[in-house]
This record gives structure tokens, C-alpha cells and sequence, in this order.
């Protein structure tokens, strides 16, 4: 009976170990990360050690990570403030020392990543992005200029301080492929019905479809349900009565099946974008203790259950069995045979 229930509790306490490991070789198998995030780990073990790995330990921290997400939304709050008279006529010089300030800050944490990072800094995107929102700040311009007005693109960092907007922005890029294949197909379908509809109701409104280019323009107003009672209704009234029939069929095509497909590229898109961010940032997504602890429990509690299930199970098997034997018919006892007298 012992050695049963032990055998149970080992093939329990197995499974989840198992099947733990079958989910995380899925997951990687789902998700291929780029060269870059390939060699990156091998990146990580070479800039441990000395200054350069007192530095990475340091740029990597997630206090590092939330002190410059605070610096950016200080920095975008000043810029902010500055287009208010009188709030920059009160705090002029300070907003001033607040966005230099900043901007030193960034230069400084792009000179700590390049100088742990080197070469592999720009094997990064977001590093990249980064580096040239920045750089534009050094660009010569006046008070007046549009290059100083470009400052306000610092705020931007935001998405590479965020995982949430890091994933938008993964998936908005990653769905560009797709998305262009529908906005031909879209395309094709306004050059269509633009034709038609120009040679169709030119006469009748001029306004509306007087030339191909008003005509382009009127099929986007309908496709996003904008005034399109009035043009249905004014046709219908000038004797077009198959003019609701026509546009009714457009705005379902354009409207409601073509416009539906950027939304499914889209959430594809995300989902992707998710796991490969999941992927490549995954200090990101560390769970705290208290989630972890939590985790634990709940797998712990899940184990007693199946010992106790398990336990019961065997109990009731050995039951069964006992009682098996027991109205088994016993076997009767033969009397020695002797010989008979001679």
C-alpha cells in the first residue's frame, strides 16, 4: 500500500515538470527571434564581468528603467507647459533647465547602453529609435524654428519605455505586409465604383460626382457612414432609385468586409508581436514575488489534490480486491489417500 501511494506521488509530481517543459519548448517554437535577439544573450555573459558588467547590471535595473520613463513624462509635461503664455511667462527659465536637464539625462543613458552594448547597440530598433529622437535635439535652430518644435518627439520614447505601447507599435509595423495587399485590394474596388458612379450621377451632382477625383472623395465620405443619407436620399429624389441599391452594396464591401480585414490582420498582428516581445524583453514581464508566490501555492494546492484523489482511488482498489478475495470460493481439502489392506 505504501509503496503504491509513492509510486502515485511520483508520477503526479512528474506530470507538471513535464508538461511545464512541453509548454515552454512550444512557446520558443512558436516564436523565432531575430539574429540580433539571438546573439544577445551570448552579449550579456561577455559584459559581466568588471566595468562593463557593473554597467550593464546597472542600465538593465528595472529603478534604471522606471527613472527614465519618469524623466520622459517629466520632460513631455514641460514641453507641454511651454505653450501656455502664461505659464511660461511664470516658469520660463525653469521648464528651460528642466528640458536640458532631461535631454543630458538621455544623452547620458545612450552613452551607458553604447558603451556596454557597442556595435550590437545598433542591432536594435528601439536603440536606433532612441538614438536619433535625441540626436535631433542637437540639431541648430532658432527659437522659432520647427527643428526646436521637434523636441517634443522625445516624448515618442515613451513607446520604447512601455512593453504595452512597445507591442502596438511591433504589431502596427509587423502588419504593414498584409495591410497593403487589402489597401490595393480597397483600392481596386473605390477605382471601380468610382467609375460607375462619376458616369452613373455626374449629372445629377456635380458637387458630389462631378469628376473622378469628387467621386473618390465621396465614396470615402460613405465608407465611413459620413452624410450618406443625404446622397442616397437626394439621388432618389432626382429619380436615381437604384441609387440606394448601388451604394448600399459599396459601403458593405468597403465598409464592413474590407475594413474588417485590417482589424483581423491587426489582432494577428498583436498576437505575434506580443510573443516575440515576450521573447526578446523578457525582463520585462517578470512576475513579482507575491505573483509568484501565489503561482506556487495554486500548484501546490493542485499536487494535494491529485494525491489525495490518487490516494483515495488506491484505498478503493485495495478495498475492491480484498473483498474479491474473500468471497472467493476457498478450495476444499482433499483426505490422504491409503493404500488399501493387503
Amino acid at each position: 500500500m505504501a509503496a503504491l501511494h509513492q509510486m502515485s506521488a511520483q508520477a503526479v509530481l512528474r506530470k507538471p515538470k513535464n508538461a511545464k517543459r512541453a509548454s515552454t519548448d512550444e512557446a520558443v517554437s512558436e516564436v523565432a527571434a531575430p539574429p540580433s535577439a539571438q546573439a544577445e544573450p551570448a552579449n550579456a555573459q561577455a559584459v559581466r564581468k568588471g566595468l562593463t558588467g557593473v554597467l550593464y547590471r546597472f542600465i538593465e535595473h528595472p529603478w534604471f528603467s522606471h527613472f527614465i520613463l519618469t524623466v520622459i513624462i517629466i520632460n513631455a509635461t514641460a514641453l507641454g507647459l511651454e505653450t501656455i503664455p502664461a505659464v511660461k511667462g511664470a516658469l520660463g527659465p525653469a521648464l528651460v533647465v528642466i528640458d536640458r536637464c532631461a535631454l543630458w539625462i538621455f544623452v547620458v543613458e545612450l552613452a551607458l547602453k553604447l558603451v556596454v552594448h557597442r556595435h550590437r547597440f545598433f542591432t536594435n530598433g528601439w536603440n536606433v529609435f532612441d538614438f536619433v529622437i535625441v540626436g535631433l535635439a542637437f540639431l541648430p535652430a532658432s527659437g522659432t524654428s520647427i527643428l526646436r518644435a521637434l523636441r517634443v518627439l522625445r516624448v515618442l520614447r515613451l513607446i520604447s519605455a512601455i512593453p504595452s505601447l512597445r507591442v502596438v507599435v511591433q504589431a502596427l509595423v509587423s502588419a504593414v505586409p498584409s495591410m497593403t495587399t487589402v489597401i490595393g485590394l480597397l483600392m481596386l474596388f473605390f477605382y471601380v465604383f468610382g467609375v460607375m458612379a462619376t458616369r452613373l450621377y455626374a449629372e445629377a451632382m456635380p458637387d458630389k460626382f462631378g469628376s473622378l477625383p469628387q467621386t473618390f472623395l465621396t465614396l470615402f465620405q460613405l465608407m465611413i457612414m459620413d452624410g450618406w443619407a443625404e446622397v442616397i436620399r437626394g439621388l432618389m429624389q432626382l429619380g436615381h432609385t437604384t441609387a440606394a441599391l448601388f451604394f448600399i452594396i459599396f459601403v458593405v464591401i468597403s465598409g464592413f468586409a474590407v475594413l474588417n480585414l485590417f482589424i483581423g490582420i491587426l489582432v494577428n498582428a498583436m498576437d505575434r508581436a506580443e510573443s516575440l516581445d515576450h521573447a526578446l524583453h523578457p525582463e520585462d514581464y517578470r512576475e513579482e514575488p507575491a505573483d509568484q508566490l501565489e503561482a506556487l501555492s495554486a500548484q501546490i494546492a493542485e499536487l494535494q489534490a491529485n494525491l489525495n484523489r490518487l490516494s483515495a482511488q488506491n484505498t478503493a482498489l485495495l478495498a475492491r480486491l480484498e473483498a474479491q478475495l474473500e468471497s472467493a470460493p476457498q478450495p476444499i481439502p482433499q483426505a490422504p489417500h491409503s493404500e488399501p489392506p493387503a
